[in-house]
């Protein structure tokens, strides 16, 4: 189904705004109780928008269309007023609205640069197409769009962006991107229609191709299904705590590991705080994966390398004694099948065991003689009989260091159930042992700061615990 005349000439008046030099171009502003077709924006160097120019655009001449745009131009302060017609284009003094000719502006900036700005416009990007798409395709829907939009940046090929007017053309974009970027992209079940697909790539286009929010944006529209993202997503404060424990660890910035990945939260932000440069993650669900991998790319953070594979049964890239730092936010209550052939590489294998002793197991076991872990595990772990066993493998691999233990709700809304982080350090011989450990109970997720605090402090030798 093509476009109508009216959204035609919008479109294209907005391409030509663009190319005038105005980066930013919104349709649906309000000035009173209505509001012009369209305005255009150039960015100052503070990033800020700064208005240029208000546009009305019609099918056929109109008596009142001239007297119309005059009023939202003194309603929004404009130096320019443009008025649109099939066959001729008429622009106007903001000021005397005296006919005047063709500007041409500048902005200090293609694309938006603050945060706040870049998510706000790529939520009001998606709200034109929530009613065309099932809110559990947004994630989706946004992270092949950004994919897009990236490698043709890296190809210097923009300006087949503005030409994608038949969903076709995006997925036939969508899929040399997943080959060039190789991101396994095999189908894409979802459409949209033209007029659909052309204003949502309208509006994305002032985002910029390669930004560390656009990671955010992703993350937001998935997070539409709480439900289905709570167990590939860690919640906020519970990164925080992560990001503070390492922080306080010596460990080397290139031999870093997540055996549960997700659409790699944890990792993300672990890697922005300790500046890694390199941290392999494994995700054993595709789509999970995918996303995470083009998080990584359209974000430019190319210290994280994800594997679609299950950490639990690979042993090819995930030898013995390999890394200095282990993450662990392991999917909890998970009954794992392991294979018989599988069994000789687990001490803790059982016919049907839980999925949180094999993820403790290779996490020590991957992890150099004097690395570090740091891993979620249920409180159950800790005190329930029926992990003595795991219990008896940490302490003899491992000394632990740290045990915080966190509220019911630090996995609200995902979860309620109780957990504690743990610290372990892997000994370099078999009869190491620590005289101290450093002990913290959160009543609340406020309290994650301050124990991170005692934490270095205790790490220093300045507390005895927690």
């Amino acid at each position: 189904m093509g476009l109508s005349l009216e959204k035609k000439l919008l479109n294209q008046t907005e391409k030509e705004l663009k190319q005038k030099g105005l980066p930013i171009v919104k349709s649906g502003v309000k000035i009173g109780r209505s509001g012009p077709d369209l305005v255009g924006y150039t960015l100052n160097d503070e990033g800020n928008e700064e208005v240029q120019v208000v546009v009305e655009i019609k099918e056929k001449p109109n008596p009142s269309a001239q007297q119309q745009l005059m009023k939202y131009v003194q309603g929004i302060k404009a130096p320019y007023a443009l008025l649109v017609f099939p066959d001729n284009q008429y622009w106007f003094d903001g000021n005397t609205f005296l006919p005047t000719d063709e500007p041409e502006f500048e902005s200090k900036h293609l694309y938006l640069t603050k945060d706040d700005l870049i998510e706000k416009t790529a939520w009001e990007a998606l709200e034109g197409i929530r009613g065309y798409l099932p809110s559990e395709q947004y994630g989706k829907v946004m992270a092949h769009t950004l994919l897009v939009r990236t490698y043709l940046s890296e190809h210097g090929d923009l300006d087949k962006w503005v030409k994608i007017e038949e969903f076709q053309q995006f997925k036939e974009l969508l899929f040399e991107a997943s080959k060039f970027y190789e991101i396994d992209i095999q189908q894409v079940n979802y459409d949209l229609q033209s007029e659909q697909l052309v204003t949502f790539l309208n509006k994305i286009s002032v985002l910029p191709p390669v930004h560390s929010a656009l990671r955010q944006i992703i993350m937001k529209c998935l997070e539409v299904n709480k439900p289905i993202i709570g167990q590939f997503n860690a919640p906020p404060h519970l990164r925080e705590l992560y990001v503070g424990l390492v922080q306080q660890l010596d460990f080397k910035k290139d031999s870093v590991v997540d055996l549960a990945s997700g659409y790699g939260s944890i990792a993300f932000d672990v890697i922005g705080a300790n500046n890694i440069k390199r941290l392999i993650g494994f995700e054993i669900y595709q789509d999970t994966c995918t996303i995470s991998k083009i998080m990584s790319i359209v974000s430019g953070i190319n210290a994280f390398e994800v594997n679609c594979k299950d950490s639990i049964r690979e042993n090819e890239e995930l030898q013995a004694n390999t890394f200095s730092l282990t993450l662990l936010d392991p999917p909890l209550g998970l009954k794992y099948n392991l294979p018989e052939e599988l069994h000789i590489n687990y001490k803790l294998a059982q016919k049907r065991v839980d999925a949180s002793d094999l993820f403790i197991e290779k996490a020590i076991t991957v992890t150099q003689p004097g690395g570090y872990i740091v891993m979620l595990v249920p409180e159950s772990v800790l005190f329930s009989e029926k992990f003595s066993i795991t219990r008896d493998f940490i302490k003899e691999k491992s000394i632990i260091e740290t045990i915080v233990s966190l509220p019911t709700h630090t996995l609200k809304p995902y979860a309620s159930v109780k957990v504690s982080v743990l610290v372990l350090r892997k000994k370099k011989e078999a009869n190491e042992s620590a005289d101290e450990i450093f002990l913290a109970r959160a009543d609340s997720v406020e309290d994650f700061k301050e124990i991170v605090g005692g934490f270095s402090k205790w790490k220093k030798g300045g507390l005895p615990n927690g």
